[in-house]
């Protein structure tokens, strides 16, 4: 199912969902079962859709699946291989963890865990 199907198909129901920032480092994704179902098949259909991105807002498009104290709303970008960020920490901890044995023995098994 395509991410507007999820919605089409959970848009009748009157649970919702809250997204807040709960503290300066975390964000709070909340609902009840109903609501937890319709994020975890929103991403799931994000992750086999054609299209590689996806958006709801508390404010705009999707509104009505948020809460009154929603105060974020949710976008969801699917990338293929790993996104550069990573790819530059992964890069700089092979060379790191290469140059010493303990280190080519930790990058060997992360490389047979790949």
């Amino acid at each position: 199912m395509k991410p507007d199907d999820i919605c089409n198909l959970f848009a009748p129901s009157d649970k919702k969902i809250t997204i807040r920032l709960l503290d300066d480092d975390t964000v709070l994704l909340e609902g009840d079962t109903q609501g937890l179902e319709f994020l975890a098949h929103l991403l799931l259909a994000v992750a086999k859709a054609q299209d590689d991105g996806f958006q709801i807002s508390p404010t705009g498009a999707g509104q009505l699946f948020f809460m009154a104290d929603s105060s974020h709303g949710l976008y969801i970008h699917r990338v293929e291989g790993q996104p550069t960020v990573a790819k530059s920490v992964l890069n700089l901890a092979r060379h790191e963890l290469g140059n010493s044995t303990h280190g080519k023995a930790q990058l060997t098994h992360q490389r047979m865990g790949e």
